[in-house]
């Protein structure tokens, strides 16, 4: 036999425990027919590799004996392009599942795949004599790899935007830590403007984060955390430990005649107009960490003892019991964005936003030790409560608003539908004629007997990118956004609340703020720096034309207005009168947004997708006393149907389904271990969201992971005993979980071995309505499942697989060859460069990273390995390993057993596509329905195709 495959590795001007190096490169190549190694030799510096493999892909392909490999840890040594020599140990190295909380309850974070919640891999820095350690290195460069890459040129304005922001970076003991609120050099009154807010600064961290500039943002935090500790009072008295400063400012100090010292003077509330209290500073300080991390891979500062105590100290803060009865956290009027007198004390939607997102950020990076163990559940119960709190409560769309002019008062029992005894006459006459029918919103604020009907755009744009509100809830608020295009952009997007005060209840509410007439400031003003927000939230919702046109509104005005703070008037339309110019927030949120949108893929490191299983959890079940009695299904009741909101799906016994007319599809299918195994072949997460397509001619369902992988399993109607079809205007799209999805599947397999085959009948009724699955073999019993679907939050991609050229670019390889091959070619932070030649005609995968490894498919007509092969001129492209493992790592057995051969095509641009066919069983006896439909024995073959976007060039 001829094909053979070869092993390099390899690393240039390199060096082993400071000896002098030999001048050798060592490549094994290995070939079916012989199992003697052969040595190529050649002129650069050689390098030692120990790797730890129970059995690779050469072992176990050409009988290699164990001893091959050897079975110590795995340890790099290695120079750089100086002589100094390092020593690094590896450090969690396999993917596998890695908890980081020690407790059924609380989250497992799982590193097949999916990287939205797990740590990169860090290793240890050690100098030669291996006595000290160095430091640390980040080689999660999958993670960071395209920060600080734009996509195309800057604009004349982005560049005079980036050299006001520089102009406005404040500097302690010479290093960069913020930025101040404003700088106008015309202005002779700065006021506080002149001092560095933790709340205008999130746009530039985040600014300077996605261009690949870390240190100021570094220096904030850590600088802002020791500032958390300073001793803080007004009028004698203390508030609780765990606040942040709203804002501080780097003073110098005189100690003599001759030597000054920079010092920080932070401001807790005061000295701030009205002494109003930063609620929000410790929650964006929380947001802004878990960035941090995100952007940079760099997750040791949150790891730190100190960082970890400040986050503890805000938790405690936050999650003291007090006399509040609900979730959501009480504060006083002025205490986040909106800082002045504006009737928002109470439950203001902003501070619930951030308060839930912030709690999903501390669950992400609290270190799990015994003495977090109960913080952590508070989080969990908490987060679980205030998302119920606000979807149910907050909510308000042309039903709710219908449902609430229809309240009953003064309702007293624990059935009781209005809770909060609001009473119809509430509801503003503005609003009955403003809310468009397909949209709706979270309301600014709730207490007993009122209900704030007002739009505030913070609030509810941060409840879409931390998904405080369900994806139904999400689009429905960019759809009123849309609709009401006029009222809330205008001239200048975006306006802080909607509508603005005016008359009696201007004089009343605000204390006649003359800052706050109506249509100005806060009180319905329009605040550019809330544009990276919403570009945010819309490329999250797959909105990405919104937030382009809300950005080229700004790009226009923004630098010809000087960069002001806020606009004046219904539309917009002038500049605020005591707006400051050169307002850095104004300018950070246009870079910010601008630079998301050259780069919406990393827009999914800055938001949160829904968290089912936090759903699930209810604190009212952890109670043994029967006095206790959840509340979610008394809110939940309506006339109909009630389905909990917390369910993702669940499994009935002994039930009939309630039947609907002419359902979209109805379809039946036998033995459906097939089928569970083709979806389970793309599941490459825990929590998986998947979109499924129906149509006459069967069902796709697509998954999708950061804009750079798709995956689709194409099920043809030939492939179900009965497919009815029956949908009208258009064909149904809907989001499902896709491990809900196979759980209920499997709930209907039947056990290998089994003769009698089980017939499970799948129900989509339409839009808006629950997959239903059912099982039809029996007539006095049967199984049912019903799993919540919703809108999709994307708009799946449209990957337009295009030949390289006149001849395609193929080649088919064994499919259990591709997956060891893929599986050992695991490289921690590495690329995986595939390149074919036509002359000789091979395939070769390398890995490049931290050293190489190579392994070479070659094609001759006997080949075992490489079955097909088309190539008519070199081609070479990079792909993440990360994503070219999603394609193989979950190849059901049935594929690695038939072992057909697995389809790889590189298209124009370098786009791989990856095909597998799975069978689907015949079934093992015959129905009496199936000869009644016409059922033929055709081919029972499930396709599979996923799709890997390359590597940008650096050139």
């Amino acid at each position: 036999m001829n094909s053979a495959r070869r092993i390099l590795i390899g690393s240039r001007n390199s060096s082993f425990s400071g000896s002098t190096p030999a001048k050798s490169d060592h490549t094994l190549s290995i070939a079916n027919n012989s199992l003697k190694p052969r040595f190529y030799h050649d002129h650069s510096n050689h390098h030692l590799f120990q790797i730890h493999r129970t059995k690779g892909i050469a072992q176990k392909f050409f009988g290699l004996p164990s001893s091959n490999f050897a079975p110590s840890p795995m340890h790099f040594s290695f120079s750089t392009f100086n002589s100094d020599v390092s020593t690094f140990k590896v450090r969690n190295f396999s993917n596998s599942v890695e908890t980081r909380i020690n407790d059924n309850n609380f989250e497992r974070i799982y590193v097949q795949g999916g990287m939205n919640n797990v740590k990169p891999l860090v290793v240890e820095g050690v100098h030669k004599d291996d006595e000290s350690v160095a430091g640390e290195k980040n080689l999660g460069g999958d993670v960071n790899a395209s920060v600080g890459k734009s996509k195309g040129e800057d604009s004349e304005v982005e560049k005079e935007a980036w050299k006001l922001l520089q102009g406005a970076v404040v500097t302690y003991c010479g290093n960069p830590v913020g930025t101040m609120a404003a700088n106008d050099p015309g202005d002779k009154l700065p006021l506080n403007y002149d001092q560095v807010f933790i709340r205008d600064f999130i746009p530039s961290a985040l600014a300077f984060l996605l261009r690949g500039e870390s240190e100021i943002v570094k220096n904030f935090l850590l600088h802002t955390l020791q500032l958390q500790s300073w001793e803080k009072t007004v009028d004698c008295y203390s508030p609780g430990q765990g606040l942040m400063p709203a804002s501080f400012k780097v003073r110098t100090v005189a100690l003599d005649e001759d030597n000054h010292e920079e010092v920080l003077d932070p401001d807790f509330g005061e000295s701030a107009i009205g002494r109003v209290a930063p609620v929000d500073s410790g929650l964006w300080w929380i947001i802004l960490l878990r960035a941090y991390g995100k952007l940079t891979g760099d997750y040791s500062l949150q790891e730190r003892a100190d960082v970890q105590t400040g986050l503890k100290m805000i938790l405690n803060l936050c999650l003291t019991d007090g006399f509040d009865m609900f979730p959501s956290l009480l504060v006083t009027d002025g205490s986040c964005m909106i800082d002045r007198r504006m009737g928002i004390h109470g439950h203001p939607l902003e501070i619930q936003a951030l308060f839930y997102s912030a709690l999903r950020c501390s669950r992400e990076m609290l270190v799990a030790t015994d003495g977090t163990k109960n913080l952590i559940r508070a989080i969990n119960n908490r987060l679980s409560a205030l998302s119920f709190h606000i979807r149910e409560y907050y909510w308000v769309d042309m039903k709710k608003m219908n449902e609430i002019y229809r309240y009953k008062t003064e309702e007293y029992s624990m059935d009781a539908i209005n809770k909060f005894n609001i009473y119809p006459e509430q509801i503003p006459l503005w609003l009955m004629d403003w809310i468009p029918e397909e949209g709706g919103y979270l309301i600014g604020n709730l207490q007993p007997a009122h209900m704030d009907f007002r739009f505030f755009s913070l609030g509810n744009l941060w409840s879409i990118v931390s998904s405080l509100g369900t994806p139904r809830q999400n689009h429905a608020i960019l759809n009123l956004i849309e609709a009401k295009w006029d009222d809330l952009v205008g001239h200048m997007p975006l306006k802080i609340c909607y509508p603005a005060l005016d008359n009696e209840e201007w004089r009343i509410v605000t204390g006649c703020d003359p800052k706050n007439t109506p249509w100005s400031y806060h009180n319905g003003g329009s605040w550019p720096t809330l544009l990276w927000q919403f570009t945010l939230a819309c490329i999250k919702m797959g909105r990405i034309e919104l937030a382009q046109k809300a950005v080229a509104l700004a790009d226009k005005r923004l630098p010809v207005d000087s960069w002001p703070e806020y606009y004046d008037t219904r539309t917009g339309k002038f500049i605020g009168k005591q707006a400051r110019m050169y307002q850095t927030w104004t300018i950070a949120g246009f870079l910010t947004s601008k630079m998301l949108l050259k780069n919406p893929e990393m827009a999914s490191m800055l938001f949160w997708e829904e968290d089912y299983e936090l759903l699930d959890i209810c604190v009212c079940g952890l109670s043994k006393s029967g006095r206790k009695r959840c509340s979610r299904g008394a809110a939940s009741s309506r006339k109909g149907k009630r389905v909990d909101r917390r369910e993702g799906f669940r499994i009935l016994h002994n039930s009939l389904m309630e039947e609907e007319e002419a359902p979209d599809v109805i379809c039946e299918l036998e033995n459906v271990q097939g089928l569970v195994d083709a979806l389970t072949a793309v599941r490459w997460k825990r929590q998986q969201d998947a979109v499924l397509e129906l149509s006459e001619h069967g069902i796709v369902l697509i998954v999708e992971e950061s804009g750079c992988l798709q995956a689709k399993v194409y099920l043809k109607r030939e492939l179900f005993i009965r497919y009815d079809y029956n949908a009208r205007g258009g064909r149904p799209r809907f989001g499902v979980s896709l491990g809900h999805f196979v759980d209920c599947l499997n709930a209907f397999s039947v056990p290998a071995g089994q003769s009698i085959s089980s017939l499970v009948q799948i129900q989509y009724p339409g839009p808006d309505m629950q997959l239903l699955l059912k099982s039809v073999d029996s007539l006095d019993a049967s199984i049912c499942a019903e799993i919540r679907t919703r809108i999709p939050d994307t708009i799946a991609w449209d990957y337009n697989f295009e030949p390289a050229g006149a001849n395609p670019l193929t080649f088919t390889v064994k499919s259990a060859a591709l997956k060891e091959a893929i599986e050992d070619l695991e490289w921690p932070g590495s690329s995986i460069k595939i390149t074919l030649e036509p002359d000789p005609p091979s395939v070769s995968l390398r890995a490049e990273g931290h050293g190489d490894l190579q392994i070479d498919f070659m094609y001759y007509v006997n080949s075992e390995l490489l079955v097909a092969f088309q190539c008519d001129h070199q081609a070479s492209f990079k792909y993440k390993y990360k994503f070219l493992r999603a394609t193989t790592s979950n190849m059901p057995s049935s594929v690695i057993k038939e072992n057909r051969g697995s389809k790889l095509s590189i298209g124009r641009g370098g786009m791989l596509k990856v095909q597998h066919l799975v069978s689907i069983a015949k079934p093992s006896v015959s129905h009496p329905y199936a000869d009644s439909v016409g059922y033929q024995q055709p081919s029972r073959i499930a396709h599979i195709e996923f799709f890997v976007k390359p590597e940008e060039s650096e050139d």
